[in-house]
C-alpha cells in the first residue's frame, strides 16, 4: 500500500485534467490539486530526490503544501526527473559519438586524399618515364 494518484476532470468549462494524491491504505485524499497525473508523479519523484519522505507523512506534519511550492520552484529552476536526466545523458552520449564519428571520417578523408595525391604523383612519374 502507498501513495497513489487519482485523476479526474475539473468539471469546469474546459474539463481540464487534475490529479490528487490518496493513501491506498486509508483511502484518504490529501494534498493540493495537481495540474495533471504527470505533475503529481514528478512531485513524488522530486520528494524522493530531495529526501522529503513519504507524502502522507508530509501531510500529517503540515509540510506537504510547502513542499509542493518548493517542488514547483525547483521545476522552474530546471530540476528534471530521472527519465529526463537519462534522456539528456543519452542525447549527450549520442552527440559525443557523432562528434567522434565525424572526427574519424575527417581523418579517413584526409588519408584518402593523401593516398590519392601520392598515387597521382606515381602515375605522373610513370607517364613521364615512358615519354
Amino acid at each position: 500500500m502507498g501513495v497513489r494518484i487519482f485523476v479526474g476532470t475539473a468539471g469546469n468549462y474546459y474539463d481540464e485534467e487534475q490529479a490528487v494524491l490518496f493513501c491506498s491504505t486509508t483511502d484518504a485524499v490529501f494534498g493540493p490539486f495537481f495540474e495533471s497525473r504527470e505533475e503529481a508523479e514528478m512531485f513524488l519523484e522530486w520528494c524522493e530526490d530531495a529526501y522529503k519522505g513519504d507524502a502522507r507523512t508530509q501531510d500529517a506534519e503540515g509540510t506537504l503544501r510547502g513542499n509542493v511550492v518548493e517542488y514547483r520552484e525547483a521545476r522552474e529552476k530546471g530540476w528534471k526527473t530521472k527519465s529526463e536526466r537519462d534522456y539528456d545523458d543519452m542525447v549527450r552520449e549520442k552527440r559525443e559519438d557523432a562528434a567522434a564519428d565525424a572526427r574519424y571520417a575527417k581523418e579517413m578523408y584526409a588519408k584518402a586524399q593523401a593516398y590519392l595525391a601520392a598515387t597521382q604523383d606515381e602515375e605522373q612519374a610513370l607517364v613521364d618515364a615512358v615519354d
